[in-house]
């Protein structure tokens, strides 16, 4: 099943999206972004906070690829240590002590615990994680022994350890990220549509002419601008095929199995080589819950849509706990969800998918623009050194050296006195974070076990741009993620709020449908046939 656009009825932003897709024609923007996740996004951010005008057009949800379903790491990427890529390794770990300080709380220090089943692996690690401290120029990894290993692991598999080792990296949200660049962009001026598809690029000398489609009404609208951004993930190559361009991405698709603390519980984040092919597996304390991944796996999808866990990549990830808890019963019965995206790899003809490069790529032709690859972590980076391919068009881009995300306090003053602006709310939602005065109530609690409040759900249907059930429940908030059953049981209370904010309660139930089909398809475990 494809996730489409359709709408059980138009939407309350209907006439919004329509007037603003007549402003963009009747005004151009300079600059016309395709693609919506963390690589769009940063580039949107900056290039708004730049004073340029800029409209960014996604062909479905914002981040619903693999800028929501990564694993949630900003990290260095310690394993390029052992391919020699140490310039990746560097640049990552520079930005992630730059994140840390300036997005508190919503990118969180973690620790990531190592346990070494072989001398040789043990002195591997003592001297990847040396390298990795000189780097953040921070002393920051323990060794342990396999005693203290067992306390924090009472499960772990004793056959072979020799000890263990620490070091800290990050954890966050990774739509939160690319949510926080809409709000900064926006802020700035610039322009946002989730649902509208760029369906062609032409170059027309100083100019370059970009045909949409507004996924939730269906017309279609010609915009101009001086430069287009393609950044659209595993998709890249349909842009760039147009202009005879040839094809370079390999969509991988990466997948993850969450478990309730109640089945797996782990106190930080464990890393460990697979059995089967030596290949990194971690285990994620994550919203609550623990999340295992992740896999590597070709995917044959090159168009916008929703990929899945498949069958074997289920059992690839079970086969990873049992071994690494192998006295802890685990079946697909415990899976509460699952997710997969699909990373927008540039090939470099590797056989072994691991072995593929995860370097950005960046070309500038005739008014188009790619940038594909590269990792969260560096998103903001990467943003940049796109955007000074653009500097002979705008000069503003030529020394461009990257917004901090640091905001006065000012610019998120509460709107009563009663209300406060948490460091999380605040770093999530920048000077957004100043409606959540208005939308808290005082009788709300949290959604069951979550951190998730009524306040985030009225501020996500009010202020970001959901469209569908799934926008809200899988990427503004991760409730569909982490409550069993894709969040069956807060949906009286989520319908409750969705008519608040203007919904009909014919378009909430067909919604609902369209929803479970969702789960159902896109974010549920493979569970073998009863027996008898």
């Amino acid at each position: 099943m494809h996730q489409t656009a359709e709408a059980s009825e138009p939407s309350r932003s209907s006439k919004d999206r329509q007037g603003l897709l007549e402003e963009m024609q009747a005004h151009p923007p300079d600059i016309v972004i395709a693609g919506g996740g963390i690589l769009g996004t940063g580039i949107f951010r900056e290039a708004a906070m730049s004073g340029l005008r800029v409209a960014l057009l996604e062909g479905m949800d914002f981040g619903w690829g693999a800028s929501s379903c990564s694993s949630k790491m900003i990290h260095g990427g310690l394993r390029y240590l052992q391919t020699g890529r140490f310039d990746i390794t560097y640049h990552s770990v520079r930005e992630r002590e730059k994140l840390l300080v300036e997005l508190p709380s919503l990118i969180a220090p973690q620790a990531f615990v190592v346990p070494a089943y072989s001398r040789w692996r043990q002195f591997i690690f003592a001297l990847g994680l040396w390298i990795y401290d000189r780097f953040s120029r921070h002393t920051r990894h323990k060794r342990f022994r396999k005693e203290a290993l067992f306390s924090m692991f009472p499960d772990l598999r004793k056959e072979g350890l020799c000890a263990g080792f620490s070091y800290e990296d990050a954890l966050t949200d990774d739509v939160r990220i690319v949510l926080r660049n809409l709000h900064d962009g926006t802020e700035a001026g610039g322009r946002a549509l989730n649902y509208v598809r760029v369906l062609e690029t032409r170059y027309l000398g100083e100019k370059t002419e970009v045909l949409v489609e507004d996924g939730l009404g269906g017309a279609r609208y010609t915009l101009t601008c001086r430069a287009v951004v393609n950044a659209t993930g595993f998709a890249a190559d349909r842009l760039r095929e147009q202009r005879g361009l040839r094809p370079m991405m390999r969509p991988l698709r990466g997948s993850h199995l969450v478990f309730s603390k109640e089945t797996l519980s782990v106190p930080e984040v464990l890393v460990f080589d697979h059995p089967e092919d030596r290949r990194s597996v971690y285990l994620v304390p994550w919203e609550g819950c623990t999340f295992v991944g992740t896999t590597e796996a070709d995917d044959a999808v090159r168009t916008e849509q929703l990929t899945a866990i498949s069958q074997e990549e289920q059992r690839y990830l079970l086969e990873a706990v049992r071994y690494i808890f192998p006295h802890k019963p685990i079946s697909e019965r415990d899976i509460l969800s699952t997710w997969a995206g699909i990373r927008p790899i540039v090939s470099a003809g590797k056989k072994n998918t691991y072995k593929e490069p995860r370097d950005i790529h960046i070309h500038y032709q005739d008014g188009l623009l790619t940038v594909a690859g590269g990792k969260l972590t560096t998103f903001r980076r990467d943003a940049v050194r796109a955007l000074h391919l653009l500097g002979p068009l705008f000069p503003s881009l030529r020394r461009l050296k990257g917004h901090s995300f640091d905001l006065p306090i000012s610019a998120v003053a509460a709107t009563s006195e009663e209300a406060t602006v948490s460091v999380w709310e605040r770093t999530a939602y920048g000077a957004k974070a100043r409606q959540f005065g208005v939308y808290r109530h005082p009788d709300d609690t949290a959604f069951a076990t979550t951190t998730v409040t009524p306040a985030r759900v009225r501020v996500a249907l009010t202020e970001e741009w959901v469209e569908h059930l799934d926008d809200l429940m899988m990427r503004r908030t991760r409730l569909g993620l982490v409550l069993k059953d894709g969040g069956e049981s807060v949906f009286p209370k989520i319908r409750e709020l969705c008519l608040e904010a203007g919904w009909s309660a014919e378009r909430f139930e067909a919604e609902a449908s369209r929803y479970w089909a969702l789960v159902k398809e896109h974010y549920s475990a493979h569970l073998r046939e009863r027996e008898g």
